[in-house]
């Protein structure tokens, strides 16, 4: 079986920016999307032990990673990719709905359905493979 490549795109990186009204409001939506790409690379190392990460960089500061990743995959079959490639993705939007529920909470605001409908639709995870 061929080695592919994975790439992992998360998003939309424009409206974290533009709804950002002060600075503070910038690191924020940047910390976010930071976090969320971390989460997305252990459940890539997860999914596939024997992978490698090739962007971002081995060592990169955690705090400030790019919106998107790029791992070696060793032989694996396409049914077999696409299956971990979705769990991959189901894994960072449940950190990401963790972490809008855990905000709700802090803000003693309460839960409604606009709420969970909003979270649910605005993270945006893209990603696919290429045989190498």
């Amino acid at each position: 079986m061929p080695n592919h490549l994975f790439f992992l795109t998360l998003g939309p990186v424009q409206s974290f920016i533009a709804q950002a009204r002060k600075t503070r409001d910038l690191y924020a939506g940047s910390q976010i999307l930071s976090l969320l790409v971390k989460v997305g690379i252990d459940a890539f190392k997860a999914e596939f032990p024997h992978s490698q990460i090739i962007y971002p960089a081995k060592g990169s500061n955690a705090a400030s990673l790019p919106n998107r990743l790029i791992g070696k995959i060793e032989s694996a079959d396409a049914v077999q990719l696409q299956e971990k490639a979705k769990h991959i993705e189901k894994t960072i939007k449940g950190k990401f709905l963790y972490y809008a529920q855990q905000a709700l909470l802090d803000a003693k605001e309460s839960r409604t359905d606009a709420f969970d409908a909003q979270i649910k639709t605005h993270l945006e995870v893209y990603w696919g493979f290429q045989e190498i």
